[in-house]
């Protein structure tokens, strides 16, 4: 069942009820207390401490240079989410194949899963990786070795079991991480560039059905696409030893043997099952002289079309014929860049083109020598603007 959390308040002296504005949610935000780490539905959640507080917030922010402090430290997570639409989530009762078509329609790669019973109680988040795992895990307990052809029965199995068995089989699915909306955006790039791609915001509060009128915490969904855009819109502010750093002096060339890539006549679910075992987020995909031709990821779930039932089916062919027939209805599947790409060259073009990541080529041969996504990118903005004047926590330092 989809779930669209609309924010709501009430007016005291009248009971009207009504949508609250961001400035009142950051107020209202601002009000609750949030303890360093506590809890989404039961759930422990990490929650970032602040790099800068207190007397020490001057002199350590005085050391920032001042393009890092106005790109990343002043900035707060509210300026990239107060614009976001409503959270959409499942419950956990929720068929995949539901699941699958709620990702294609309103274009995302996550669906959080609230409990059946109690809809204010967060129990994981179902995203593509989850997905994609619980296809693999599905095909080993339906007996179907690595050679065996997809069949119609295992097909409509996996669609039919629900949210509650796929999220699981990520670790994102089954560890949701929170930061308040007043945090800065630097509080948010260590877990962006680690083991989330995308945050829970707590925003506000929106008032539970039923006749107790009870509130719950709201949230907005922070992702690694909207710290890159960000970014990306803002590239004047990013410093110039980095903005025009090239790739291959940034260490993001590995050569050709260091690159997860496999064969296009490899059958496309022995792909995927290479790419979820690796813990991968893309897989080169080579033609016979080791030429990049396609790319393989998890987001490739979200192409489905409205026949999820034929495109898993289609999960029999070759991997490169399976993704032009997903891609047959829209962007060709890869974008590649050379090793002497400037960063800010490279941010651009994952933003202009809308793409996650770009596969680094080793000029008119095309192999694959390295890659960048928009994890790289984060991670190479905390650890060269932000890390290097972090305040030692008081455990580090004793």
């Amino acid at each position: 069942m989809l779930i669209v959390r609309e924010m709501v308040t009430e007016d005291a002296p009248t009971g009207e009820r009504f949508p609250i504005s961001p400035a009142k949610a950051a107020a209202l935000a601002h009000k609750m207390n949030t303890p360093a780490s506590g809890e989404v539905g039961g759930i422990p959640v990490p929650t970032a401490q602040p790099y800068f507080e207190g007397e020490a917030e001057q002199i350590v922010l005085a050391q920032v240079p001042l393009l890092s402090q106005q790109l990343l430290v002043r900035p707060t997570v509210f300026e990239m989410v107060s614009r976001h639409r409503p959270l959409i989530e499942v419950t956990e009762d929720t068929p995949i194949l539901e699941c699958i078509r709620i990702m294609q329609y309103e274009n995302v790669h996550s669906l959080p899963v609230v409990s059946s019973s109690t809809p204010a109680t967060y129990l994981g988040m179902l995203d593509t990786v989850a997905i994609l795992g619980s296809l693999i895990f599905q095909a080993g307990s339906y007996g179907l070795p690595d050679e065996k052809d997809i069949t119609p029965e295992f097909v409509n199995s996996f669609l039919n079991q629900t949210a509650s068995f796929a999220y699981r089989a990520s670790r994102e699915g089954r560890h949701v991480a929170e930061l308040n909306s007043w945090a800065r955006v630097a509080d948010a790039l260590p877990l962006l560039s680690g083991d989330y791609h995308r945050l829970l915001i707590r925003f506000g509060a929106t008032r539970q059905e039923g006749p107790d009128r009870q509130y719950r915490a709201a949230y907005r969904m922070l992702s690694q696409k909207d710290v890159v855009v960000w970014v990306g819109r803002n590239i004047q502010l990013v410093e110039p030893a980095l903005r025009y750093a090239r790739l291959r002096d940034l260490g993001f060339v590995k050569g050709n043997l260091s690159i997860l890539q496999i064969s296009h006549k490899v059958p496309a679910m022995e792909a995927l099952r290479k790419l979820y075992q690796n813990e991968a987020s893309a897989l080169a995909i080579v033609d016979d002289d080791g030429q990049l031709v396609g790319s393989l990821s998890t987001s490739e779930v979200r192409l489905f079309s409205a026949n999820v039932y034929s495109e898993l089916m289609a999960l029999n062919l070759p991997v490169r014929e399976f993704l032009r027939r997903l891609h047959s209805r829209g962007y060709s599947g890869h974008e590649s860049v050379l090793p002497d790409t400037t960063f800010e060259s490279a941010l651009r073009t994952i933003v202009v083109m809308g793409v996650n990541r770009l596969w680094i080529v080793d000029g008119p041969k095309e192999r694959p020598i390295g890659l960048i996504s928009m994890s790289d990118i984060i991670s190479t903005l905390d650890k060269r603007l932000i890390a290097p004047f972090q305040m030692p926590t008081a455990s580090a330092a004793c």
